[in-house]
């Protein structure tokens, strides 16, 4: 995989938003006969320079400067304010934020002048859009929180939401991926209740960008997808260009590599479509670097360079920094043979990689990016490893070292907290659903039985004549409100359970010891440790999460979850354990369903009561076998075993709570599906033996 992925987060430009090709097309008509100098062209001009920004940025800075100079011929000063607040816009879609900053200021300026706050907050936001694009996160923060205060205060919903959005933004490329999250929800929010289709793709693309950085891949591109859909919806190809763009990215760190390149190609053809150089660059730079992974070189170095020339026009100095270590590596690792007479001599070819890896380190210096500088430091000491100078290479990979290892440190525990807060929100959303549900149910049970009695009171006015009629009524709806109220109870419970089986399922002592593990591993300096334990947990978590969604899921993924488990609590335990899954022949793991982790909490007895108090190291084996129409999971261990008695007594205890949680569980799946679902604890020579029987389920 390649160093840096290049994605594009997305921006609400915040000023009123009109549609696309068609209304400029018929825009450009109505100015073509306006040819009298006066406010009715003005604004016309106005119109056609904001539709240009995601169409054609040059043409809308060419239409914003004779609206700015027809503005001041008719001393129209909220007009020339406008016009200056388009031609930054263009100007920044264009690539070229720093030119933008001035004309941002003038607008500003006249707009604060004639106290139109509003138009104020809208500068601040595209300032601060600006600043991002130019990689100085804290400043753009400032003028976006500026842009916020602004707008909360004016009670301007729409344009609160666009400054959430963005802020999410500025966060996630700070790591910040929590308090990224928050404003992305409130923004969406937002959004989707004043139906602002275009910000709802925008805020839904994102978000996929965060699961992406989570290496949650699949929840990415649906988040993407979703967007893409709305935007094609739209006819919005700026938009379309860019979710494009990010679904390559998220294809690559799947290894899906042609279907990667095949993305970035049709984002990029959409940019040049629309004169949006930033994106060429980009779309440039990712089709360069996905050929350079499927080590097609001379088409790669064809690209690069390409995108290193449109970064240095727009003075895009992370992307350049990451091109120019780009066609160094090429440079290095391509053989002679994939180059043109004159470029396939070596010393000539490693003098063209040094020449790019100083500029890289020089310009990562410039920008104080500590991560790029480590890269370039990494590439500098495999230069000079070709170069036969292995004292030199020796001390430029100490400087790498030294960069890497401060970065891995802060974000590794940065991550470690970042990833405790993500679970802890997605934990509390599922248990609020669940609250939820169960409130939901109970409530619609009452209106019924409120509406029977409004019903038999109307009825029993017709008199004594139909009394009979009237009993028999009463009596049969009250059966049926007896049955509605017993299937709500049982819904209820069933809620009830899932929430109980889900705080089983994340159990906070397993949580907190395995955060104590990788906080222990930082602490010995072992990274490589903390990062595989912190990969496994994470992904033991996310499954768990989604797992508990569903009422059944695939005997595979359920299995793939608890060996999972059991080989972090393995490692936590320094190997005091071993474990075997043995599956009978005839089962289809991946058809069979069954209840989300049902077998986790005798797993977890057998850990923590059997094994871990057994001297010496322990088994645990678990069966899955097939019983006529019924499905038999076993779970054994050779642990210090249990007194039949005790447990007995303590049924209570929270040795006992997985157990009767479980049992909970397979008492409602017995009520729903008529089925024998049991279990049954025996005790062994040594060790126990939990043999959990339910009924057969397919999933076709």
């Amino acid at each position: 995989m390649r160093q840096i992925l290049v994605i594009t987060l997305l921006f609400v430009i915040s000023i009123e938003c009109y549609s696309q090709q068609k209304q400029l097309d018929s825009l450009l008509l109505l100015l073509k006969n306006q040819t009298k100098e006066d406010t009715v062209r003005l604004s016309l001009l106005n119109k056609v320079a904001y539709i240009y920004y995601s169409l054609d940025p040059a043409r809308g800075e060419a239409v914003s400067d004779a609206q700015i100079s027809l503005a001041q011929t008719l001393n129209q000063p909220l007009m020339l304010g406008e016009g200056y607040l388009n031609k930054g816009i263009n100007l920044s879609a264009q690539g070229r934020n720093e030119d933008a900053f001035p004309a941002y200021n003038k607008a500003a300026d006249i707009f604060s002048t004639n106290k139109k706050e509003g138009k104020v907050a809208n500068v601040f936001g595209n300032i601060g859009i600006a600043y991002s694009n130019i990689s100085n996160y804290p400043k753009a923060i400032e003028y976006q929180q500026k842009a916020l205060d602004i707008h909360m205060a004016r009670k301007d919903s729409v344009s609160v939401a666009h400054a959430y959005n963005s802020l999410g933004v500025n966060y996630m490329f700070l790591s910040n991926y929590p308090k990224s999250l928050e404003y992305y929800d409130k923004a969406l929010k937002i959004y989707e209740q004043k139906d602002q289709k275009k910000s709802v793709a925008m805020t839904l693309a994102n978000i996929g960008l965060i699961y992406n950085r989570l290496a949650n891949y699949h929840k990415a591109l649906e988040y993407q997808k979703r967007a893409y859909a709305i935007n094609e919806e739209m006819d919005n190809k700026l938009l379309m260009a860019n979710t494009i763009g990010n679904m390559g990215s998220i294809y690559d760190a799947l290894d899906s590599l042609t279907t990667a390149r095949e993305y970035f190609i049709r984002s990029y053809e959409l940019y040049k479509s629309l004169g949006n150089t930033a994106g060429q660059a980009r779309g440039l730079l990712n089709i360069g670097m996905i050929n350079q992974e499927m080590k097609k070189y001379a088409i790669s170095n064809d690209y690069l360079n390409q995108a290193l020339h449109l970064f240095r026009s727009i003075n895009d100095k992370t992307n350049k920094t990451i091109t120019l270590n780009a066609l160094s590596e090429n440079y290095m690792d391509a053989p002679s043979s994939v180059w043109l007479p004159g470029d396939n001599n070596r010393a000539y070819r490693l003098k063209m990689a040094d020449a790019y890896l100083q500029e890289s380190l020089g310009t990562a210096r410039e920008i104080e990016d500590v991560e790029l500088q480590s890269f370039a430091w990494k590439d500098i000491s495999k230069l000079y490893e070709h170069q036969g100078k292995f004292n030199k290479a020796l001390e430029a990979y100490k400087q790498f070292t030294i960069l890497r290892d401060s970065i891995v440190n802060d974000s590794i525990k940065q991550e470690v907290t970042q990833k405790e807060m993500l679970f802890g929100f997605e934990k509390k959303e599922a248990l609020i659903k669940a609250d939820n549900e169960k409130k939901q149910t109970v409530a619609a049970a009452q209106v019924r039985h409120q509406k029977l009695v409004r019903n038999i009171t109307l009825l029993s006015a017709f008199g004594v004549l139909l009394a009979a009629a009237i009993i028999f009524l009463f009596y049969k709806r009250r059966k049926d409100a007896e049955e509605q109220k017993k299937e709500a109870d049982i819904k209820a419970q069933v809620a009830e359970t899932e929430m109980k089986a889900l705080r089983s399922q994340m159990n906070p002592h397993f949580i907190f010891n395995s955060l104590n593990s990788i906080g222990d591993y930082i602490t010995r300096n072992d990274i490589s440790s903390a990062n595989f334990y912190l990969g496994k947990f994470a992904k033991v978590m996310r499954m768990i999460l989604e797992n508990s969604e569903q009422k059944e899921v695939s005997l595979a993924d359920d299995l793939k979850v608890l060996e999972l488990y059991m080989q972090l609590e393995a490692v936590r335990m320094k190997e005091k354990f071993s474990y075997e899954i043995i599956i009978d022949g005839d089962i289809d793991v991946e058809n069979t369903l069954i209840p989300p982790m049902i077998l986790q909490p005798f797993v977890e007895n057998s850990i923590w009561h059997g094994i871990s108090q057994k001297n010496g190291n322990g088994k645990i084996i678990i069966r899955i076998q097939k019983q006529d129409e019924m499905l038999n999971c076993i779970v054994e261990d050779n642990g210090v075993g249990f007194d039949p008695v005790v447990a007995e007594e303590k049924t209570e205890t929270k040795r006992s709570l997985g157990m009767k949680i479980t049992k909970a569980r397979l008492d409602l799946l017995n009520k729903f599906k008529k089925s024998k679902a049991s279990i049954e604890l025996v005790k062994q020579v040594e060790g126990v033996r939990v043999e959990v029987k339910l009924p057969l389920e397919l999933s076709f």
